[in-house]
Protein backbone atom coordinates (compact mmCIF):
# COMPACT_ATOMS: atom_id res chain seq x y z
CA UNK A 1 0.00 0.00 0.00
CA UNK A 2 1.58 3.35 -1.13
CA UNK A 3 1.87 6.35 1.82
CA UNK A 4 1.24 9.75 1.60
CA UNK A 5 3.95 12.00 2.26
CA UNK A 6 2.97 14.93 4.91
CA UNK A 7 4.73 17.57 6.24
CA UNK A 8 4.80 17.22 10.36
CA UNK A 9 4.08 19.87 12.78
CA UNK A 10 6.79 19.67 15.99
CA UNK A 11 3.58 18.41 18.04
CA UNK A 12 3.41 15.28 15.99
CA UNK A 13 7.43 14.67 15.76
CA UNK A 14 9.23 12.22 18.00
CA UNK A 15 12.26 11.59 19.44
CA UNK A 16 13.18 7.93 21.04
CA UNK A 17 16.52 7.96 23.18
CA UNK A 18 17.27 4.05 23.84
CA UNK A 19 19.54 3.47 26.63
CA UNK A 20 20.95 0.40 28.98
CA UNK A 21 19.94 2.09 31.77
CA UNK A 22 18.71 4.55 34.01
CA UNK A 23 20.88 7.58 34.28
CA UNK A 24 22.38 7.30 31.03
CA UNK A 25 20.02 9.24 29.38
CA UNK A 26 20.72 12.18 32.18
CA UNK A 27 24.46 11.92 31.46
CA UNK A 28 24.24 11.44 27.60
CA UNK A 29 21.75 13.48 26.59
CA UNK A 30 19.56 15.29 29.74
CA UNK A 31 20.08 18.60 28.16
CA UNK A 32 19.06 17.39 24.41
CA UNK A 33 15.79 15.75 26.13
CA UNK A 34 15.12 19.33 27.40
CA UNK A 35 15.44 21.05 24.11
CA UNK A 36 13.24 18.85 22.31
CA UNK A 37 10.83 18.99 25.02
CA UNK A 38 10.96 22.30 24.67
CA UNK A 39 10.80 22.70 21.21
CA UNK A 40 7.02 20.64 21.56
CA UNK A 41 8.71 17.23 20.31
CA UNK A 42 7.39 13.89 21.77
CA UNK A 43 10.48 12.58 23.64
CA UNK A 44 10.39 8.75 25.09
CA UNK A 45 13.44 7.02 26.53
CA UNK A 46 13.16 3.32 26.52
CA UNK A 47 15.51 1.59 29.35
CA UNK A 48 16.56 -1.62 28.51
CA UNK A 49 17.60 -2.48 32.33
CA UNK A 50 14.94 -1.08 35.08
CA UNK A 51 18.20 -0.37 37.49
CA UNK A 52 18.72 -2.95 39.65
CA UNK A 53 22.03 -4.16 39.19
CA UNK A 54 24.04 -7.51 39.31
CA UNK A 55 26.37 -6.16 41.80
CA UNK A 56 23.57 -4.31 44.03
CA UNK A 57 20.34 -5.36 45.37
CA UNK A 58 18.38 -2.05 44.94
CA UNK A 59 14.52 -1.74 45.08
CA UNK A 60 13.06 -1.65 41.50
CA UNK A 61 10.20 0.28 42.61
CA UNK A 62 12.45 2.76 44.41
CA UNK A 63 14.14 3.62 41.16
CA UNK A 64 11.12 3.26 39.32
CA UNK A 65 10.15 6.14 40.95
CA UNK A 66 13.20 7.88 40.80
CA UNK A 67 12.87 7.54 36.59
CA UNK A 68 9.04 8.80 36.92
CA UNK A 69 10.65 12.05 38.66
CA UNK A 70 13.78 12.00 36.01
CA UNK A 71 11.12 12.14 33.44
CA UNK A 72 9.17 14.94 35.10
CA UNK A 73 12.29 17.18 35.24
CA UNK A 74 13.35 17.05 31.55
CA UNK A 75 10.01 16.21 29.57
CA UNK A 76 10.04 12.56 28.22
CA UNK A 77 7.69 9.59 28.46
CA UNK A 78 9.88 6.96 30.09
CA UNK A 79 9.75 3.12 29.24
CA UNK A 80 11.18 0.26 31.00
CA UNK A 81 12.43 -2.91 30.31
CA UNK A 82 14.01 -5.45 32.23
CA UNK A 83 17.31 -6.96 31.06
CA UNK A 84 19.54 -7.88 33.95
CA UNK A 85 22.52 -5.25 34.15
CA UNK A 86 26.27 -6.42 33.08
CA UNK A 87 24.38 -9.23 31.57
CA UNK A 88 22.77 -8.25 28.27
CA UNK A 89 25.46 -10.57 26.37
CA UNK A 90 23.20 -13.47 27.94
CA UNK A 91 20.13 -12.83 26.21
CA UNK A 92 21.59 -12.88 22.62
CA UNK A 93 22.15 -10.23 19.86
CA UNK A 94 18.86 -10.84 18.43
CA UNK A 95 16.73 -11.26 21.46
CA UNK A 96 17.89 -7.74 22.35
CA UNK A 97 17.46 -6.08 18.58
CA UNK A 98 13.93 -7.77 18.30
CA UNK A 99 12.78 -5.61 21.86
CA UNK A 100 14.19 -2.33 20.51
CA UNK A 101 13.07 -2.97 16.95
CA UNK A 102 9.72 -3.33 18.58
CA UNK A 103 9.34 -0.26 19.73
CA UNK A 104 10.65 2.31 17.14
CA UNK A 105 8.09 0.10 15.06
CA UNK A 106 5.66 1.37 17.49
CA UNK A 107 6.70 4.69 18.61
CA UNK A 108 7.45 5.59 14.70
CA UNK A 109 10.44 8.56 15.76
CA UNK A 110 12.45 10.38 13.50
CA UNK A 111 15.25 10.52 15.74
CA UNK A 112 17.13 8.15 17.60
CA UNK A 113 19.83 8.73 20.20
CA UNK A 114 21.49 5.73 21.66
CA UNK A 115 25.34 4.77 23.33
CA UNK A 116 28.22 5.97 21.34
CA UNK A 117 29.42 2.07 19.95
CA UNK A 118 33.12 2.24 21.67
CA UNK A 119 31.77 2.44 25.19
CA UNK A 120 33.57 0.56 27.79
CA UNK A 121 30.33 -0.84 29.23
CA UNK A 122 29.64 -4.12 27.03
CA UNK A 123 25.62 -3.61 27.77
CA UNK A 124 25.80 0.04 26.17
CA UNK A 125 27.50 -1.67 23.28
CA UNK A 126 24.66 -3.95 22.91
CA UNK A 127 21.87 -1.16 23.32
CA UNK A 128 23.95 0.30 20.20
CA UNK A 129 24.00 -2.67 17.72
CA UNK A 130 20.34 -2.88 18.74
CA UNK A 131 19.49 0.24 17.72
CA UNK A 132 21.65 0.90 14.67
CA UNK A 133 19.65 -2.71 13.52
CA UNK A 134 16.19 -1.45 14.41
CA UNK A 135 17.05 2.07 13.06
CA UNK A 136 18.41 0.94 9.51
CA UNK A 137 17.04 2.57 6.69
CA UNK A 138 14.68 0.94 4.88
CA UNK A 139 11.85 1.60 2.58
CA UNK A 140 9.37 4.34 3.82
CA UNK A 141 11.53 4.44 7.49
CA UNK A 142 10.59 6.36 10.07
CA UNK A 143 13.89 7.15 11.17
CA UNK A 144 15.39 10.40 9.67
CA UNK A 145 18.83 10.69 11.98
CA UNK A 146 20.37 8.62 14.46
CA UNK A 147 23.17 10.21 16.70
CA UNK A 148 25.35 8.52 19.32
CA UNK A 149 26.49 9.85 22.72
CA UNK A 150 28.74 9.08 25.12
CA UNK A 151 27.63 8.55 28.75
CA UNK A 152 30.23 10.02 31.67
CA UNK A 153 31.67 7.56 33.96
CA UNK A 154 31.61 5.12 31.48
CA UNK A 155 32.67 5.97 27.37
CA UNK A 156 35.87 8.40 28.16
CA UNK A 157 37.42 5.97 30.87
CA UNK A 158 38.12 3.69 28.12
CA UNK A 159 41.92 3.67 27.61
CA UNK A 160 40.74 3.38 23.41
CA UNK A 161 38.05 6.05 24.04
CA UNK A 162 37.54 7.64 20.41
CA UNK A 163 34.73 9.77 20.02
CA UNK A 164 34.82 13.01 17.37
CA UNK A 165 31.21 14.68 17.63
CA UNK A 166 30.09 16.40 14.65
CA UNK A 167 27.00 18.12 16.23
CA UNK A 168 27.14 20.14 19.65
CA UNK A 169 24.34 21.53 21.85
CA UNK A 170 24.14 24.34 24.09
CA UNK A 171 22.81 23.19 27.14
CA UNK A 172 23.60 26.28 29.21
CA UNK A 173 20.22 26.91 30.12
CA UNK A 174 19.54 23.28 30.81
CA UNK A 175 22.50 22.48 33.00
CA UNK A 176 20.91 23.27 36.55
CA UNK A 177 18.25 20.99 35.82
CA UNK A 178 20.54 17.69 33.89
CA UNK A 179 22.12 18.55 37.30
CA UNK A 180 18.63 18.16 39.27
CA UNK A 181 17.75 15.21 37.29
CA UNK A 182 20.70 13.16 37.72
CA UNK A 183 20.14 13.82 41.88
CA UNK A 184 17.13 11.87 41.79
CA UNK A 185 19.48 8.55 40.82
CA UNK A 186 20.61 8.94 44.55
CA UNK A 187 22.96 5.54 44.64
CA UNK A 188 24.64 6.73 41.42
CA UNK A 189 25.62 9.53 43.03
CA UNK A 190 26.42 8.47 46.00
CA UNK A 191 28.96 5.82 44.73
CA UNK A 192 30.08 7.93 41.73
CA UNK A 193 29.86 11.64 43.03
CA UNK A 194 32.83 13.02 41.89
CA UNK A 195 32.27 11.76 38.35
CA UNK A 196 27.98 12.05 37.82
CA UNK A 197 27.39 14.19 40.77
CA UNK A 198 27.31 18.17 39.75
CA UNK A 199 30.67 18.54 39.78
CA UNK A 200 30.98 15.54 37.07
CA UNK A 201 27.79 17.21 34.62
CA UNK A 202 29.33 20.68 35.13
CA UNK A 203 33.12 19.81 33.84
CA UNK A 204 31.99 17.51 31.10
CA UNK A 205 29.64 20.25 30.03
CA UNK A 206 32.12 22.90 30.37
CA UNK A 207 34.81 20.52 28.54
CA UNK A 208 32.01 20.49 25.66
CA UNK A 209 31.10 23.90 25.65
CA UNK A 210 34.66 25.32 24.70
CA UNK A 211 34.68 23.64 21.50
CA UNK A 212 31.62 26.03 20.56
CA UNK A 213 32.04 28.72 22.31
CA UNK A 214 29.40 28.61 24.96
CA UNK A 215 29.64 28.16 28.63
CA UNK A 216 27.90 24.41 28.91
CA UNK A 217 27.47 21.96 25.93
CA UNK A 218 26.75 18.64 24.92
CA UNK A 219 28.47 16.53 22.07
CA UNK A 220 26.70 14.48 19.57
CA UNK A 221 27.71 11.94 16.85
CA UNK A 222 25.27 12.25 14.01
CA UNK A 223 25.60 8.71 12.41
CA UNK A 224 23.21 8.67 9.55
CA UNK A 225 20.80 11.89 8.60
CA UNK A 226 18.19 11.83 6.01
CA UNK A 227 16.83 14.99 4.74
Amino acid sequence: MSRTKISKSCSDKKVLVIVSHPDDEVLGCGGLLMEYHVRNYKTYVLYLNNGCHYRNNFDASEIKNQIHNVAKILGFHPIIENLKSGEFDSYGQRYINDIVKSYVDKIQPEIVVTHISNDLHHDHQITNIASMVASRFMHNSCVKKILEMPVISSSEINPKFDFTPNLFLDISQYIDLKQMAMEEYVYEVESFNELRGKSGIEGWARFYGMHIGVEYAEAYKIVRECL
